[in-house]
C-alpha cells in the first residue's frame, strides 16, 4: 500500500515591479553621484497650482525634482515654508508626490470616516485575503482529508484544495484611496512577498532559503529521525510592519535617523466556521524565515525595487506622522492646503482580486512502513497583508546636543538662492553628521 503524508503551510502576498532610474549626473567614471538636495514644499505647492487648471504637471514637479530619499524637513520660519530635504542616490526607485500628498492627507485625518461626532481613523494598510465562500470549501476539504491515504487519493485530494487556493482572493485596502499610487505600491509589494516565500533563493542572497526548502529540510529530518516534536502542518500569515524607527531633533529641523520595514509572521489556525484565527505565537519556520527576510531587506530591495518602493511609503507616512505631531505648518506659518484639499492625485488601476497561488513539492523517500511505504510531499498556499501602523511618541526623538543637526539647517537656508526658488543643492558633508544606513 503507498501512502502519501501532506505538509500544508498557508503564508503571505506578492506582484512586480519596473523601475525607471535616472541617467543624469554621472561621475567621469561613469558612477552616479549621490547628491543632498532640499525642496520648498512652499514653492512646490505654488508651482502645482499654476498648472492645476491645464490638467497636466511638469514630471520633475511629480518626482519631487530628482529625490530619491526623505531624510527629514528643515522650517523656515522667516519665509514661512517648510522643506524636505533628502538625497538623489540614482540607485534608487524616483519618489513621487502622489505618495507623499496620500501620507499627508492619511496623517492630517482627511481620509478618516466620520459617523455623527466621531472620527474613525486607519493607518494605511493592505490585506489579500480569500473570500468566506473559499474559506467554507477549504473546510469541507479538510474534513475530507485522511492523515494517510493510498497515493492516488492524496494526489486527487491535493489537486482539489491547491484548485480552491488558486480562487481569487480579495485585495483590501485601509487607510488611502483604494485606486491610489501607494495602494497599488503597498499591494504589488504584498504579492511579490508572497511568491517568494516560495522562490527566494532565485534571488542569490546568501542565507535566504525558501520557506518551502526549509519544510522540506524539516520533513526529511524528522521523517529520518523519526521526530515530529515540531509539527510541520501549519497555517501562518505574513506582513509588513514598521522596524526599529528613530529621529533626531534641534530647533527648526527633524531628521528621520531611523525608519525600517520588518516581516512578520503568526500562526493561524481555521474554525470551524471557516474564519481564520490568530494564535498569538509564531510557528519557528515561518519566523525563521521572516527573520531572514528583514535582515536582508536591503539587498532583497536591490533585486526586487517594489520593496524600496514599499520603504519610501514607510518614509513618507513617517514624514507626514512626525509634521502632524510636531504641528510642522503652524510652526512654519505654511498653509499645506493645496496637498491635503485641492491636489488631484492621479488614480492607478489597483485589482479588487488577485489569484491564490500554491505549489506543490515532493522528494521521493519510500521509507518502508507495516504493509506498504510512504512518500512524503508539501504543498503551500498563501494570503498577507501591510500594516503601516507607524505611532510618533516624543520618547522616539533625541536631541541633538551635538548642535550638528543646526549647522545643516543653516546651510540649507542658507544656500538657497531666493525664497521662490523650487529645490537647490546642498553640501554632501551630511554623511559624516547623518545615519545614512536608516
Amino acid at each position: 500500500m503507498k501512502k502519501w503524508l501532506g505538509v500544508l503551510a498557508l503564508m503571505a502576498a506578492v506582484g512586480t515591479w519596473t523601475s525607471h532610474l535616472s541617467t543624469a549626473d554621472q561621475n567621469k567614471s561613469g558612477v552616479q553621484a549621490v547628491k543632498k538636495k532640499a525642496v520648498s514644499l512652499k514653492a512646490l505647492q505654488e508651482e502645482l497650482s499654476r498648472y492645476h487648471y491645464r490638467k497636466a504637471y511638469p514630471p520633475e514637479l511629480l518626482q519631487l525634482d530628482g529625490l530619491k530619499k526623505i531624510i527629514g524637513y528643515v522650517v523656515d520660519e522667516t519665509n514661512h515654508d517648510l522643506i524636505i530635504i533628502g538625497n538623489t542616490d540614482p540607485q534608487l526607485p524616483s519618489l513621487h508626490l502622489d505618495d507623499l500628498v496620500v501620507a499627508l492627507r492619511n496623517a492630517f485625518y482627511k481620509y478618516a470616516r466620520k459617523e455623527g461626532k466621531i472620527f474613525y481613523y486607519s493607518f494605511p494598510g493592505c490585506s489579500i485575503d480569500p473570500f468566506p465562500e473559499t474559506l467554507t470549501k477549504i473546510m469541507e476539504l479538510k474534513e475530507q482529508q485522511l492523515s494517510c491515504a493510498p497515493l492516488e487519493e492524496m494526489k486527487a485530494w491535493m489537486e482539489r484544495y491547491i484548485r480552491v487556493w488558486k480562487s481569487p482572493q480579495e485585495v483590501r485596502v485601509m487607510g488611502v484611496p483604494f485606486s491610489s499610487r501607494f495602494a497599488w505600491v503597498m499591494v504589488s509589494a504584498d504579492y511579490e512577498m508572497k511568491r517568494l516565500t516560495d522562490d527566494a533563493e532565485s534571488l542569490q542572497i546568501p542565507g535566504l532559503i525558501n520557506i518551502s526548502s526549509m519544510v522540506l529540510e524539516m520533513q526529511k529530518k524528522q521523517s529520518q529521525t523519526k521526530d515530529s516534536s515540531m509539527p510541520l502542518s501549519f497555517i501562518s500569515r505574513f506582513w509588513f510592519y514598521p522596524g526599529e524607527n528613530h529621529y533626531r531633533e534641534d530647533r527648526g529641523i527633524e531628521i528621520i535617523e531611523r525608519c525600517t520595514v520588518k516581516l512578520l509572521t503568526e500562526e493561524e489556525h481555521l474554525a470551524q466556521a471557516g474564519q481564520r484565527v490568530g494564535t498569538g505565537h509564531a510557528h519557528p519556520l515561518a519566523r525563521e524565515f521572516a527573520q531572514r527576510f528583514t535582515d536582508r531587506y536591503r539587498q532583497i530591495a536591490q533585486r526586487c525595487p517594489i520593496f524600496a518602493e514599499l520603504e519610501n511609503l514607510f518614509r513618507f507616512q513617517t514624514l507626514a506622522q512626525i509634521m502632524k505631531f510636531k504641528g510642522a505648518p503652524e510652526e512654519a506659518g505654511l498653509s499645506l492646503n493645496y496637498f491635503l484639499e485641492t491636489y488631484p492625485v492621479f488614480t492607478v488601476e489597483v485589482s479588487s482580486t488577485l489569484p491564490g497561488t500554491a505549489s506543490f513539492m515532493e522528494y521521493r523517500e519510500r521509507r518502508p512502513v507495516a504493509g506498504g511505504y510512504e512518500i512524503h510531499g508539501t504543498f503551500f498556499t498563501s494570503c498577507g497583508g501591510v500594516g503601516m501602523e507607524i505611532k510618533v511618541a516624543q520618547d522616539s526623538f533625541s536631541q541633538d546636543l551635538a548642535g550638528r543637526l543646526a549647522v545643516i539647517r543653516q546651510q540649507v537656508l542658507r544656500l538657497r538662492p531666493d525664497p521662490q526658488t523650487l529645490s537647490w543643492e546642498v553640501l554632501a558633508e551630511w554623511d559624516a553628521i547623518l545615519n545614512e544606513e536608516s
